[in-house]
């Protein structure tokens, strides 16, 4: 291979020998077309690799580098994953030749001096066909993830305006939505699940229609918004500075005023399923719960105005979650805003996300150091566990009435993990005895002090 301007530090061939990768000293990932003797294809990267592998044919390439892999497409020079490996720094790294297992293994004790990231002796098997697969075409970057109510699809992105379709059942990418200039803010879909609601960094709230994937709807707005959410069939509300705003979708009438921040600029707005309740969080001060219909706020019973890591409204209005560090998981009675009940003991470290769980009253909590947790928010009762695979997020969604979760890294990559959560049925009193039926469909339970079971 001719004309090569630095030291070789890295060469992989494609099985079948006819391309071959070569990375050079502070120079481009280089592909080559052996027989013809030419340069085919050529990447830059941000960071030096470690490792690189091809699959058959050279149709993918995963590149060690720092303690990710990232999966190139060197045909279209796509980059279309960050997988998030090892703790340290990848030091050997696979790639099967259908392209559908990554194994990678960090540096431990040994690791040369100096490079080191971190000790991390596992070893980290990806299958990018189910559970970590990367939506397609490298467009996922961004923090905007939303999964429609009956978890038949979902988008998520939002670098450079475009947002990817993805299947949250199977985690397959699908088309890419080109929707706004400069980033996308937030999405959400309508209740039915044909629209989808998208603001932008041009300052443009749009209307798609999912079907077809065509803007059917769209709003200037004054100023850059925070967020916005359907509050109706033709009803959306934005947070947009220091207030929330009521538009209807199709009308050049004059927005609604909804409410008025009690702080700062807003941040965060969320609604409940009805669309009748709205939570709503400035950058500092306190957080409030607004009637879509109008009137003042309650404003939560917080510790602390200061900014808040995770907050939620759940799916029924009646309660909400925050999640700061010194205090830990807060449960508050949203009609109130007093709380009900607080984690601080054995509370995660951090919160990725928090989002609706398998029933209108319970809260899923995407962690750092708890792994996934699924509370009953009125009480602040945990129902259900999970450690899985230590992955930093930006978003969890809850399939309804079932037990997939689907959670969306910091990478664009979509991971899935299944929860059980129990039934739960009030009883007042402690119990004395527990009984179940053959075929499971009824139990029995005694109460202390009382002869008859219920």
């Amino acid at each position: 291979i001719p004309k090569l301007r630095q030291d070789v530090w890295l060469t992989s061939f494609a099985d079948d020998g006819k391309l071959a990768v070569v990375y050079q000293a502070k120079g481009p990932m280089v592909v080559w077309d052996i027989a013809a003797a030419k340069e085919v294809r050529e990447r830059t990267l941000a960071a030096y690799p470690q490792q690189v592998r091809m699959t058959a044919g050279g149709k993918m390439a995963a590149i060690g580098s720092g303690g990710a892999v990232l999966l190139w497409e060197p045909g279209t020079d796509t980059m279309i994953a960050t997988l998030r490996g090892p703790d340290s720094t990848v030091w050997a790294l696979d790639i099967s030749q259908d392209g559908r297992y990554v194994v990678a293994a960090g540096g431990g004790a040994d690791s040369e001096p100096g490079t080191r990231v971190g000790a991390d002796a596992r070893v980290h098997i990806f299958d990018l066909t189910a559970g970590r697969k990367m939506v397609a075409g490298g467009t996922a970057g961004g923090k905007v993830f939303a999964v429609d109510p009956a978890f038949t699809r979902g988008v998520m992105g939002g670098a450079g305006g475009k947002l990817t379709f993805f299947d949250p059942q199977t985690q397959d990418g699908q088309e890419t939505l080109a929707a706004h200039e400069g980033n996308v803010l937030s999405a959400m879909f309508s209740a039915d699940g044909r629209q989808l609601l998208t603001t932008g960094a041009d300052k443009l709230l749009k209307v798609w229609d999912v079907g077809t994937e065509k803007e059917t709807s769209q709003i200037a707005l004054t100023e850059t918004p925070a967020g916005a959410v359907w509050t109706g069939k033709e009803e959306v509300v934005v947070a947009a500075g220091n207030q929330l705003l009521a538009y209807r979708v199709g009308s050049s009438d004059a927005p609604r005023v909804v409410g008025k921040s009690l702080g700062k600029a807003f941040t965060f707005v969320q609604a409940s399923a009805d669309g009748t309740r709205l939570l709503a969080s400035p950058a500092d001060g306190p957080v409030g719960i607004y009637s879509v219909a109008g009137g003042a706020p309650v404003a939560l019973d917080r510790p602390t105005n200061e900014p808040l890591s995770a907050v939620y409204l759940t799916a029924d209005g009646q309660s909400a979650v925050t999640f700061d560090p010194g205090y830990g998981l807060v449960f508050f009675d949203a009609a109130t805003g007093k709380p009900v009940e607080q984690m601080r003991q054995d509370a995660p470290t951090a919160v990725y996300a928090l989002a609706a769980g398998p029933a209108a009253d319970e809260v899923v909590v995407y962690s750092h150091g708890r792994g996934l947790m699924v509370f009953h928010a009125a009480s602040g009762r945990m129902l259900a566990h999970e450690m899985h695979e230590e992955r930093p997020g930006i978003a969890v969604a809850y399939a309804p009435g079932g037990k997939l979760v689907v959670m969306a890294g910091e990478g664009g990559e979509l991971r899935r993990a299944e929860m059980a959560v129990p039934h739960l049925f009030p009883f007042a009193g402690s119990r004395e005895s527990l009984s179940i039926t053959w075929d499971g469909k009824r139990a029995a339970t005694q109460r202390a002090g009382l002869s008859q079971a219920e």
